[in-house]
């Protein structure tokens, strides 16, 4: 049978629904047909007992409806294609400027801030910055290229200083050199019979104020000198020569320890505008019979060690020992006595005198080595027993 034929064969129970109700629609099912089947529509005039039907292939809707869809899921890709293209177009534009500013700072992390071009390099890193963009990452460029401008100003200012220090440490050495040379040589000692002597000093800075002198005068006696000029550095080492250019003339021109005090006092008074001070100690060592003749100006008391105690004296007045076999003479400066610990404990002449007397049967060399591992130290003076 036909389409028709086959369609009213199954077609009754419509026929009643549409006479029922008016209207009816549907999908008849049909192999036969192209599509599987067709749309059906049914309408009855009760007035003249007609039915009205019409009937479409579901092929004829299908087919646009699928072409439609490949159509629309075709632009669909294409669009969403676009606009991914569009957004990574659009994200390296705005990223573009943020890759310059971490590319400039990249550069500045293994930067060679040392090389002799570093303005001129740079220069170069700071043309590579968005500066001219009105956003925020444009602000963000040019603070960034204000701060490699400051940069270039202070490691060329820096550089300068450095070349300044360079110098003025030079200077400083030669200065050092020169003072350490005003010096004793031989550690500061001297032996004669039945007495040997030994010094240490060390400066806070390249040049300081603490000097020493042990000289031979022109009658056979020890001339012993230890100061100590106020404050630290070059100031204090100009003040340091003069003082002791000023004691070793006086002793050479004769006069005796208290007499060499006051004439340098009375010097250094005269001219010195800046009120700077010197201590000093002057002795002068009889190494025949063992006189010690000295006076203290304003320095650190003496020690006298005796085997079996110790006593310190002090005064701007001449004084006179007499060493016997096995007794020491320790003369020193602030830096021993004023010498803190970690807990902010002085070592004083406690301290000094408690090196002293454990060390009653060595060498004076080695008492001063003793003494220097606390980070202190000056001179020391020691009749031996004579055999």
């Amino acid at each position: 049978p036909s389409a028709d034929g086959r369609f009213f064969a199954q077609a009754d129970g419509v026929l009643k629904r549409a006479a029922a109700e008016g209207f009816v629609s549907g999908i008849h099912s049909d192999r036969a047909v192209a599509g599987g089947g067709e749309l059906y529509a049914v309408r009855y005039f009760k007035a003249l007992d007609w039915y009205f039907i019409a009937r479409v292939p579901l092929e004829v809707v299908k087919v646009p409806a699928v072409e439609s869809a490949r159509t629309l899921a075709g632009w669909v890709v294409a669009a969403f294609l676009f606009a991914s293209l569009l957004g990574i177009a659009l994200t390296t534009w705005f990223l573009k400027p943020l890759h310059q500013v971490s590319g400039a700072a990249k550069k500045l992390e293994d930067f060679d801030f040392i090389s002799d071009n570093t303005a001129e390099r740079l220069r170069t890193v700071s043309a590579a910055l968005p500066v001219a963009l009105t956003d925020e990452v444009g602000q963000v460029s040019r603070a960034f290229s204000s701060m490699v401008s400051a940069l270039e100003k202070n490691i060329a200012a820096l550089k300068s200083s450095l070349a300044r220090q360079h110098g003025i440490e030079g200077e400083l050495n030669a200065a050092r050199e020169i003072q350490n040379g005003m010096l004793p040589e031989n550690e500061g000692g001297f032996r004669a019979p039945g007495f040997e002597a030994a010094a240490y000093i060390e400066a806070a800075k390249e040049v300081g104020g603490d000097f020493y002198d042990v000289f031979a005068l022109d009658d056979g006696r020890e001339a012993i000198v230890l100061g100590d000029v106020s404050g630290k550095g070059v100031s204090a080492a100009m003040l340091m020569s003069v003082t002791l250019t000023l004691v070793r003339t006086a002793l050479v021109d004769g006069l005796g320890p208290a007499a060499a005090v006051k004439k340098v006092n009375d010097r250094i008074a005269a001219r010195n505008p800046s009120c700077m001070f010197a201590t000093l100690w002057v002795g002068i060592l009889d190494a025949k019979t063992g006189r010690l003749v000295y006076c203290c100006g304003g320095h650190c008391p003496p020690l006298l060690v005796r085997r079996d105690a110790a006593s310190a004296e002090n005064g701007a007045a001449a004084f006179e020992w007499l060493l016997a076999p096995g007794e020491r003479c320790i003369v020193y400066s602030d830096g021993i006595s004023e010498a803190m610990n970690e807990a902010h404990e002085l070592f004083g002449e406690a301290g000094i005198e408690r090196v002293a007397q454990g060390c009653a049967d060595v060498s004076s060399a080695e008492i001063v080595e003793v003494i220097s591992r606390e980070n202190l130290g000056d001179l020391m003076l020691t009749r031996k027993f004579q055999t």
